[in-house]
């Protein structure tokens, strides 16, 4: 026969109370999560979005899957912040929830870098990683236009370039990286890669050329071109040829503009 413990007082100690006490705390958790769940003082009020550039706020509202009204224990952040980045403008998200009725949103957003000619006449939009952004009906004349390489967009709406040009995205990535910050930005309409060994860039509104070359020491080429350029704007002079194709930089001041008229027969 079992032997019960007795207490200070002599009588026997009851286990009734501590099979009791899981019970009680289960229901009282759920209690409180149905105050919390059906309480008007926890539905969202407000949310407030920051660092989008591209993206308006209610664009992101909506893509993230929040909406004034929701309990703000309702949402799960880390499904918002899912939502968030399988937008392609956005890189990064982060969200929190402030107490007691709002929700802050802060993204990064990918920044357009150039264009891609694409199927039907369409451009295809792209950050300086290559990842498509959005298709363009008609050209865009703010980015620079890589020529020279063929690209589709597969299933996941990611850039797939031709089995013969499948070396090329890192060359534009590694490109655009550079020229990003650089004086150069904003004056590049074509980065023409159809041959790498002779890689070309178009300035100044199609008036200047620079043959930089391959991608050998691209950095220090597209430096140095940063600081010929400036050097020639200094001077007064928008047009003419830099080449890289030598030993040293060559500039030569023709008008590239100007087509050959076609020989007679």
């Amino acid at each position: 026969m079992k032997r019960l413990k007795k207490n200070k007082y002599g009588g026997v100690k009851r286990r009734g109370g501590a099979r009791r006490a899981p019970l009680i705390i289960a229901v009282l958790a759920v209690a409180a999560a149905a105050l919390v769940a059906f309480t008007p003082y926890f539905k969202i009020k407000y949310i407030k979005v920051e660092g989008n550039q591209h993206l308006d706020d209610e664009y992101i509202t909506r893509v993230s899957g929040i909406s004034v009204g929701m309990n703000t224990f309702s949402m799960k952040l880390s499904d918002v912040i899912n939502n968030l980045t399988a937008e392609s403008y956005v890189d990064t998200a982060k969200v929190k929830r402030e107490f007691p009725n709002g929700v802050s949103i802060v993204v990064k957003e990918n920044v357009p870098c150039a264009i891609i000619p694409y199927a039907d006449g369409r451009f295809i939009l792209i950050d300086r990683r290559c990842r498509v952004l959005e298709e363009l009906e008609v050209e865009n004349g703010e980015y620079p236009e890589i020529t020279g390489m063929t690209v589709t967009i597969d299933g996941h709406k990611n850039l797939s370039p031709s089995k013969e040009d499948k070396d090329k995205p890192a060359l534009v990535s590694e490109i655009l990286t550079e020229l990003s910050g650089s004086t150069l930005s904003g004056r590049i309409a074509e980065i023409n890669l159809k041959d790498t060994d002779n890689i070309t860039l178009t300035l100044n509104g199609g008036k200047m050329i620079a043959n930089i070359k391959d991608k050998n020491e691209l950095s220090y080429k597209l430096s140095f071109l940063a600081g010929i350029v400036e050097k020639l704007d200094g001077e007064g002079k928008d047009t003419g040829i830099i080449d890289f194709s030598g030993e040293d930089p060559v500039y030569r001041p023709e008008d590239v503009t100007v087509q050959p008229e076609p020989s007679g027969d």
